[in-house]
């Protein structure tokens, strides 16, 4: 009796699942579009249908090998669409046999290979243009372009501070590992993506509310580390709506914000590994719509064709962060807290509207060169930004100032402005960039080798120089001075002011360029 219960209930189990396989292929048959993965396609379902496709569609034809590809076009298709980019990741083959023999070559990119016409879809719709500009050189020769007012729609309110830029590239001096097997690992960088993602969530609500925060990392190793220090600086629960993935796990996805660890920082003469693959570099580095945040070494990355292109990019744009120091988290601290412009200036007058132009928007707001703008005080850097408020000194005081100091007199009403009009102390930055010279060597900015025995132009001066420059400012005190005044040539829109030339003490001459 239980052996014929069971027959029964095998029975009824097969007949269930023909009437299920009957449905199915009636569906298929009256449906006018139908999706299905490529290996599903090869099934006895596809295969039993009695009608034939007129079209089909591959999306990622680049990430497909031939074999899976041709698998859909057994069905009669007189029309056949291969939609994908070809520099993008290819398919995951394992065997390096079969890649040495092109296995993992798609169909679309041998058509491309033999010269089959190839219709670009040039106009992208997800990126800020600053985080598009690089990309679209280096891989797609130029011709990339931006959606309608792109700048305007993917600004947003943490652009205004330097380190959130659109996108910026922080110079890490970070040592690489083995962290298991063959993957690396990066401590400094890891350090400090999550400083970053930290502040991030504590200062945008927007941020901490959904996942709309990546980061990601070429590495497992180094996936495994981040996630293990999120969790420990956010807890479980937050640290859990911070996407941590691998290039391969972030294809075909994209984020508000994204922080990219490079992790390799080999010796000179070492190479980069597959990171240097420039599928891989196009895919990480165009996962982000507002926000592009890279960490890596621009010393051992400039000797790469496509990541020293990069570093180049970012120091032409003014938009390289060095850290002056190890204390990522205090670093972070610091650059990374939110001040009101209006505030610190003392203005408070209403702001004028700001006027929605792309171009406006593509870096960010105006600044000066001391915080990541460029020399002529341009739209590439970030509005409002400043180290401490102490430093901040309005241009009309600096007049003022320049004013009293010509008729002799002193400017009481300027506190830690000394004698020459500037700051009394100086401005003291590790965000101040590198020398002309370092520029140069470490961001591929001309010549220059990659040894450390030249010059240092931040070096303490000699203790003898510096004795004799106080021994002239003491004489300087005890002794007339002459003072030469000179004109400077009349600009346009203003009138020509005054300036003096202490030629008394050329170390004390010195000193006040410096303190500049």
């Amino acid at each position: 009796a239980a052996a014929a219960a069971a027959a029964a209930s095998s029975e009824k189990k097969f007949e269930r699942a023909l009437e299920k396989d009957r449905v199915k292929l009636a569906i298929l048959d009256e449906a006018a579009v139908v999706c299905s993965t490529l290996s599903f396609s090869g099934s006895g379902m596809f295969a039993r249908m009695t009608r034939q496709f007129d079209v089909v569609v591959i999306d990622e034809a680049a990430q497909a090998v031939e074999p899976s590809t041709l698998v859909p076009l057994c069905y009669g298709a007189k029309q056949v669409f291969l939609v994908g980019d070809p520099r993008q990741l290819p398919a995951t083959v394992l065997s390096s046999i079969a890649t040495d023999h092109s296995y993992d070559q798609s169909l679309f990119k041998r058509f491309e290979q033999c010269g089959y016409p190839i219709h670009l879809l040039k106009t992208q719709y997800r990126m800020h243009p600053a985080i598009r500009e690089f990309p679209s050189t280096q891989f797609y020769a130029g011709e990339l372009e931006d959606g309608p007012k792109m700048a305007a729609k993917t600004k947003r309110p943490w652009h205004n501070n330097m380190l959130f830029r659109p996108f910026v590239f922080i110079d890490v001096a970070g040592k690489e590992y083995r962290g298991g097997g063959m993957s690396w690992a990066n401590d400094d960088e890891a350090t400090l993506a999550v400083a970053l993602v930290a502040t991030l969530v504590k200062n945008y609500a927007e941020l901490a509310s959904g996942e709309k925060i990546g980061v990601i990392s070429p590495y497992k190793a180094q996936v495994k580390n981040i996630r293990r220090r999120l969790a420990e600086a956010l807890g479980e629960e937050r640290a859990r709506k911070v996407d941590v993935n691998s290039i391969d796990g972030f294809q075909g996805r994209e984020k508000d914000v994204c922080i990219f660890s490079v992790v390799r920082a080999p010796a000179k003469g070492r190479g980069l590994g597959f990171v240097a693959d420039e599928r891989r570099i196009n895919v990480g580095l165009t996962r982000s719509k507002s926000s592009l945040i890279v960490l890596g070494s621009a010393k051992a990355l400039k000797g790469d064709d496509n990541w020293g292109g990069l570093v180049a990019s970012a120091r032409d744009r003014n938009l390289i962060v060095k850290p002056g120091c190890k204390d990522y988290k205090a670093f972070v601290a610091k650059h990374g807290a939110t001040y009101d412009a209006d505030d610190l200036s003392g203005s408070e007058d209403e702001p004028e509207e700001a006027v929605d132009t792309d171009e406006e928007d593509a870096y960010g707001a105006a600044t000066g060169v001391e915080h990541g703008g460029d020399a002529r005080g341009g739209s590439r850097g970030v509005k409002g930004h400043v180290h401490r408020p102490d430093w901040l000194v309005s241009s009309h005081l600096a007049v003022e100032a320049a004013e009293a100091l010509r008729r002799n007199a002193g400017s009481p009403a300027l506190p830690g402005v000394g004698a020459d009009g500037f700051a009394a102390k100086g401005v003291e930055d590790e965000l101040v960039s590198e020398a002309p010279g370092k520029v140069g060597d470490d961001y591929g900015g001309g010549g220059g080798d990659d040894d450390d025995d030249g010059e240092d132009p931040y070096a303490p001066e000699p203790e003898t120089q510096t004795r004799s420059a106080t021994r002239a400012k003491r004489t300087r005190a005890s002794t007339t001075t002459q003072l030469v005044e000179k004109k400077t040539p009349e600009k346009k829109g203003g009138r020509a002011t005054a300036a003096k030339e202490d030629t008394t003490s050329a170390p004390a001459a010195k000193r006040t360029r410096s303190s500049r």
